[in-house]
């Protein structure tokens, strides 16, 4: 499998799938060699044991192109051999991509967050119309966390609650660490009681076997503490204002796929 692209997101990739398998045989192709070699040496032990640099991209019928979208048909044209190929970039349509790559060749895409780096990423994969997501694709991905098939026309949706949603996420602590500083604590201290307690809520989630809904029920005590913070955000109308959040994003990733810049 050749990866092309180790930006954020391919770097992302890249540590996911040796975390997940450390023998991996990849290529990373980079314009810079040293940057691509510099992440799999990063790698304990012999991790990158199987991992190789390009500057170009290789025959390697399995591609992931993690470029930016504006990047997309500059790579597409550079590939010589037919092949399967993923893309992660927003707003590039299967269609307009399979037009610029070798004859043959099938393109799928893909919608990851940064956390396929830990291996606890959310992913959306689509395939064209009658066509199929390729096996490799979806296990791949499925190494890098959870995985879930939608059609083409709703990635910009997970685009809006997965892909860009880590950064939401980020925001929202954020803004609950300056909560603590702005009411005595230290910084250092609200940070970590902001942190910590959305990592706890997180796994906390992922453990359960009911909803988000049931859990904050759980934690809330009729006219307790909790209750009084969750009539702030009703009366704020969180509903409202993260639809708009995720319709933003989705947006944009349309906007982007329209050339946009």
């Amino acid at each position: 499998m050749q990866i092309i692209g180790v930006g954020k997101l391919g770097e992302a990739i890249v540590s996911g799938l040796l975390k997940a398998d450390p023998f991996a045989e990849l290529t990373l192709v980079a314009k810079s060699s040293q940057q691509a070699e510099r992440l799999v040496e990063g790698f304990p032990g012999e991790s990158y044991l199987n991992a190789s640099v390009s500057t170009e991209p290789t025959a390697d019928p399995q591609v992931i192109i993690a470029v930016k979208p504006h990047h997309v048909f500059d790579v597409a044209e550079q590939l010589t051999h037919s092949c399967e190929v993923v893309s992660v970039a927003a707003g590039i349509s299967i269609e307009a991509m399979e037009s610029k790559l070798p004859s043959g060749s099938k393109a799928v895409r893909a919608m990851p967050n940064l956390a396929v780096g830990v291996n606890q990423g959310m992913t959306g994969i689509a395939a064209a119309q009658n066509s199929h997501i390729p096996v490799w694709v979806s296990e791949s991905f499925s190494k890098l966390g959870a995985v879930v098939e939608v059609d083409e026309n709703q990635l910009g949706i997970v685009t809006g609650i997965a892909g860009s949603g880590p950064g939401f996420l980020y925001r929202i602590v954020e803004a609950f660490a300056k909560a603590g500083e702005s009411l005595g604590l230290t910084s250092e201290q609200s940070q970590l009681l902001a942190e910590q307690t959305f990592i706890g809520a997180g796994l906390g989630l992922q453990a359960s076997d009911v909803s988000a809904a049931e859990l904050r029920g759980r934690v809330t005590t009729p006219n307790g503490t909790t209750h009084a913070g969750l009539q702030e955000l009703e009366n704020a109308q969180i509903d409202d204002l993260i639809g708009k959040v995720v319709q933003a994003a989705r947006e944009r990733g349309l906007e982007i796929g329209k050339g946009d810049s």
